[in-house]
């Protein structure tokens, strides 16, 4: 009897300790290498992107499995100045129309972690984005896929109009030139965790 008992506490102990294994809260950094982020728009001679060249983010996550659980926490950060096209005149009258000199960074933080959707393979993230000093809400559509448990791509599109943010959109060629006031964000990110931040976490 004392054995079956003993027997049924090690299985007990054993499966809650599979159970910690397959759930656990990891912090994640950008391979900012394999990732991109462009902005596109139009104008009324032809369509334009930019890319941001440098920027910064980290997320931290709940996962289970290989499948986002829970998102505790996302932060972002990019500078105006390295907002980037192949024209120089369109790189200066942008980084003027977002206001680089007194606002010089774009930033994005998670708004509240209720109101995040997860789906299998797709998660909607609530946040501010604040863009020449000007803060709105926006929601993120994502998908997401584990390459492996170290490596997790995250991509996404998102719409949004340069005026919500204060922005007049810019011109150029004496006026000639007038970009239109829809911009398309793409965003292509691959993450690694981060182990040393990871086991900061969970002390």
């Amino acid at each position: 009897m004392r054995n079956t008992k003993l027997q049924a506490l090690i299985l007990l102990m054993l499966f809650a300790f599979l159970s910690m294994q397959s759930e656990a809260q990891q912090v994640f950094e950008l391979n900012s290498r394999h990732s991109s982020l462009i902005v596109k728009g139009t104008s009324s001679l032809h369509d334009w992107e930019m890319e941001a060249t440098e920027f910064n983010t980290n997320t931290t996550l709940q996962v289970t499995n290989e499948k986002i659980t829970e998102i505790q926490g996302i932060s972002f950060s990019a500078p105006v100045k390295d907002l980037s096209s192949d024209k120089w005149i369109m790189d200066k009258n942008a980084h003027e129309a977002l206001k680089e000199d007194e606002y010089p960074t774009i930033k994005f933080s998670l708004k509240s972690e209720k109101d995040i959707k997860v789906l299998a393979k797709e998660v909607t993230i609530p946040g501010m984005l604040t863009i020449a000093g000007n803060t709105n809400y926006i929601s993120l559509s994502c998908t997401y896929e584990f390459i492996s448990p170290q490596q997790l791509n995250v991509n996404g599109t998102t719409l949004m109009k340069m005026s919500d943010f204060g922005i007049d959109p810019p011109t150029a060629m004496m006026g000639t030139l007038k970009t239109g006031d829809d911009i398309t964000i793409e965003f292509k990110l691959e993450f690694k965790v981060d182990t040393k931040s990871s086991a900061e976490v969970l002390q």
